[in-house]
């Protein structure tokens, strides 16, 4: 599963996704405390955040202070708790990718392969180096122009007084590691979601570069080929369990939910970041505030820009048989490739809790949004 290194190495960490080769009931038991404790650790944080909000709010600019980074850490929770839940689906998806019809069978397939995951990668990559510069900045700003009042980068409460120097350094200390293993959750999270997204994409390249090989002395092939197709779209899933797997359907079931949240959380975060930009006159404020708008906006962009890729991919099925060589096949074979036709007019199209899809109209209409809201934030700070 090397297109997903990352982004599995990261869930790892975060306690997520045991590794594969930990088969032992003992290392299993270790990992299993592990993932409690990491959970744990995310609700603590969610908390803080929690408590500040319902009994240290006072003003509309306290509520903005804590509501958009209370927005990207109860997202965290939302995601960890829904790869947790459906952490066997998830290994089941992954391992199906490592099976037939998915595997490569040439030299061209492979190519398909090797190029989509050299994109997975590097969307990682430069996802969480644009958090990780989002939090640079407020992790290094925050003690240079705060320091001296023990003023901490996100406002959040804790049972006990951290003014002095070795109590301040502790706290914000722990903020800094929650706040990191919070955003690392976010950056696997996305990243394994819009890696399936391309990995669906690459199956359909797949899928045309096996129709462009079907012969008349190959008629089996385009058995396997409808299969191949029809393995692609609709699965069933009962009690969180797979029981036979839709590759398509079967990655929107699983992270259907999540992608709600992310639409509702992004919204948030992004909105209070624009009316805490209007706000602000520190050149160091102004760049943090603009990046925790640029991050939520690049979430769902991934989301949404794959997402349209694969719905445009999965229609184009029928211009791929169109420019095969179907004028020399049997009747059989002919009436095989008609079906996968007939199929391939309702495109695989990856919806936010069955309510919005995930396409670049829906970004589009999402910036325009945040552009209408903008104007009406700096009217209100005149």
């Amino acid at each position: 599963m090397a297109s997903f290194r990352v982004a599995l190495s990261m869930l790892t960490v975060c306690g997520c996704l045991r590794p594969v080769t930990w088969t032992s009931s003992f290392k299993k038991f270790v990992y299993l405390v592990y993932s409690v404790i990491a959970y744990g650790f995310m609700q603590s944080v969610m908390l803080t955040h929690l408590v500040e909000l319902m009994f240290h709010v006072r003003t509309q600019k306290d509520f903005s202070d804590i509501v958009y980074i209370m927005a990207s850490v109860a997202g965290g929770v939302c995601k960890m708790t829904m790869i947790l839940l459906n952490r066997k689906n998830i290994v089941t998806l992954l391992n199906i990718l490592r099976r037939e019809p998915f595997l490569p069978v040439d030299e061209q397939e492979m190519d398909i392969k090797s190029r989509l995951d050299k994109i997975i990668d590097m969307n990682t990559i430069q996802f969480m180096g644009a958090i990780q510069i989002t939090l640079l900045v407020g992790w290094i700003s925050t003690p240079i122009m705060e320091g001296k009042n023990r003023k901490l980068a996100f406002r959040a409460w804790f049972p006990y007084n951290y003014s002095s120097p070795t109590l301040y350094a502790i706290t914000y200390l722990y903020q800094f590691v929650a706040i990191t293993f919070e955003t690392t959750v976010h950056v696997a999270c996305d990243t394994l979601f819009s890696g399936m997204l391309i990995c669906i994409y690459g199956q359909l390249e797949m899928l045309g570069h096996r129709l462009q090989k079907i012969t008349e002395d190959e008629g089996k092939s385009v058995i396997k080929c409808a299969k191949h197709h029809h393995q692609l779209y609709v699965s069933k899933v009962k009690f969180f369990v797979i029981i036979y797997c839709r590759y398509a359907a079967n990655v929107n079931k699983t992270f259907q939910v999540v992608l709600f949240f992310q639409m509702f959380m992004s919204v948030s975060m992004v909105c209070f970041s624009i009316f805490q930009l209007s706000q602000t006159r520190l050149l160091a404020k102004m760049v943090e505030n603009f990046m925790f708008i640029f991050c939520p906006m690049l979430q769902i962009f991934y989301y949404c820009w794959y997402g349209n890729e694969v719905k445009q991919k999965s229609l184009e099925v029928s211009d791929m048989i169109y420019a095969s060589n179907w004028i020399s096949l049997n009747e059989n074979t002919k009436r095989t490739l008609l079906m996968i036709m007939l199929r391939s007019t309702f495109p695989m199209e990856f919806k936010s809790a069955q309510v919005m899809s995930m396409n670049v109209d829906a970004f589009m209409g999402v910036c325009t949004i945040y552009r209408l809201l903008f104007p009406l934030f700096h009217r209100f700070n005149v």
